[in-house]
């Protein structure tokens, strides 16, 4: 979850990210700041479609891409909260990751789903943000949106597109961005939809003694082994040698 003033300038690209942290990063960027980019455009190479799954919070995302076989799409749902809080003179926007998967590129197309409904401890379904009430000083407001954002990065995948964006100078297309913080152009495609929070209830997740403490589980509940079943073992019995020391024997 990352928090933005609404004056800030696009999040910049941190060192220490890995290529899809940094790919996260830029799709906030998009959804919460947006990108410059001038007027002339190629055509889009990528677009997408949103529809409800039968799940409840499953959405099934599918697109075409005129792009080589195999390309990776970084596919989210991102859901923007306004918090006001009386300690700052502005409200602050922070963004939601909701959902985060990945596609690839076949025959011209691709699909996948996102999950935006998660299990709470008690049962209930609620949004990731939800999940973590106890951080929030003041409750967020939600957007009635969810932006769903499909992102690929050329330079990486793509060498002939970035060389076509090379000479033909900075790409304007609705779907082809410039993020001049990057000085890299990136693909992506955006639809946003109204999405109600979560409602109802199911069975509640069971956990497994791994799923706390890194691994270890709860250290402090772990029982050491009865003595009583453990035997000692029997004292090692020594013959003594009633052999006669020879003469050499003595003069050591």
């Amino acid at each position: 979850m990352i928090n933005t003033k609404k004056s800030d300038r696009p999040i910049e690209k941190t060192r220490n990210f890995s290529r899809n942290s940094e790919l996260v990063a830029i799709a906030l960027s998009i959804v919460v700041v947006g990108c410059s980019s001038p007027k002339s455009a190629p055509e889009s190479p990528l677009s997408l479609q949103v529809n409800p799954a039968n799940e409840p919070g499953e959405y099934t995302i599918t697109g075409s891409a005129n792009l080589p076989e195999n390309t990776q799409i970084t596919v989210m749902a991102i859901r923007s909260l306004e918090v006001d809080d009386p300690q700052f003179s502005q409200a602050y926007t922070y963004t939601s990751i909701l959902d985060r998967r990945f596609a690839e590129v076949r025959d011209g197309q691709w699909q996948t789903q996102l999950q935006l409904w998660q299990v709470a401890p008690d049962g209930s379904f609620q949004e990731t943000w939800q999940l973590d009430r106890s951080r929030w000083t003041f409750d967020p407001i939600p957007e009635t949106e969810v932006a769903f954002v499909a992102l690929i990065e050329p330079d990486n995948q793509i060498p002939t597109l970035r060389q076509e964006f090379q000479a033909q100078g900075p790409p304007s297309a609705e779907n082809v961005v410039w993020l001049p913080t990057e000085k890299t152009w990136y693909v992506q495609a955006t639809q946003r939809l109204p999405v109600t929070l979560p409602t109802g209830k199911t069975k509640p997740p069971s956990f497994k003694a791994e799923d706390f403490n890194w691994g270890w589980g709860d250290r402090s509940a772990t029982k050491p082994p009865k003595t009583e079943d453990v035997k000692p073992r029997p004292p090692a019995s020594i013959e003594p040698d009633k052999t006669p020391l020879t003469p050499s024997q003595f003069m050591r």
